[in-house]
């Protein structure tokens, strides 16, 4: 029994981590990327460049951009992030927020599972 209760909690951890990820990895990137690459700066900046530049020679080919992360810190220093640093740690950031979310739904699946379970099987006396 409990075999079949982690297997199934292991395929809804999956389940849920794919689709929560890839929805979480799209909508607030900027956001996870700032607090992935800078933590501790007192401001924050980005800056888009090439918007609507052509990635293929095909007219109908896709567009893209680049986008520069710039900190400020306290004591006014600055750096600056580039595309591909900020593109990878904001997607890793919204995949691990996604983990934390699912093991969370997974463990109130399996207490509402075990609750349940505890009232359907009686002891054998």
């Amino acid at each position: 029994m409990w075999f079949f209760s982690s297997a199934f909690a292991g395929v809804i951890w999956t389940a849920q981590r794919v689709t929560v990820g890839a929805s979480v990895s799209c909508l607030p990137s900027r956001v996870n990327s700032h607090q992935a690459l800078c933590p501790d700066a007192a401001d924050y900046s980005y800056s888009d460049y090439g918007q609507g530049t052509p990635t293929t020679s095909s007219p109908s080919g896709g567009t893209g951009h680049y986008t520069e992360l710039t900190c400020t810190y306290a004591d006014g220093s600055q750096k600056t992030f580039p595309n591909e640093e900020v593109g990878l740690k904001g997607i890793g950031a919204a995949f691990a927020v996604s983990g934390i979310c699912g093991a969370g739904v997974v463990a109130i699946l399996m207490i509402v599972a075990a609750i349940i379970g505890g009232r359907l099987v009686k002891p054998k006396a």
